[in-house]
């Protein structure tokens, strides 16, 4: 059951880790087109 646990801990992780980075190139999209936009 503690084997269990600590792959269901390590992949929540992963995902979370995964989904910070699809936030953050998101919202250096966002900037880039909006600089490019004022130019």
């Amino acid at each position: 059951m503690k084997i269990l646990m600590g792959i269901m801990g390590s992949i929540s992780v992963i995902i979370l880790i995964l989904f910070i980075q699809e936030i953050r190139n998101e919202l250096e999209e966002e900037r880039w087109w909006r600089n490019r936009g004022k130019s």
